[in-house]
């Protein structure tokens, strides 16, 4: 089992995903600068490449990540690793994992 690059947290607010003629809705039930678990009842399979909308509740907009990998599969769980994300959203997901390192909450 490798180490994890990054922190994670748990918690849970909604997702919004899409690629190609996919679409879905879930839960984030943990998030870190590197990727996030989703749970939902869509069926997606590793390998596949997401653009996602991550209401995180440190804004009322959506974080945008243009584009993601599903990393591994299990059940109606799933874990994505953010692959692309414009410098603006990569500061946003910076400082909200800095806050909840700092136990500052969400």
């Amino acid at each position: 089992m490798k180490p994890r690059k990054a922190q994670r947290f748990g918690l849970r607010f909604r997702i919004f995903f899409s690629g190609g003629t996919l679409e879905g809705e879930g839960t984030v039930t943990d998030i870190s600068k590197t990727g996030c678990k989703v749970e939902c009842d869509t069926e997606v399979r590793p390998g596949t490449d997401l653009e996602l909308h991550v209401f995180m509740p440190d804004h009322n907009w959506p974080m945008k990540v243009e584009q993601a990998k599903v990393r591994w599969v299990r059940g109606r769980t799933f874990g994505l690793e953010f692959t692309q994300l414009r410098p603006t959203e990569r500061e946003r997901l910076r400082r909200f994992t800095a806050n909840l390192e700092l136990g500052r909450g969400h």
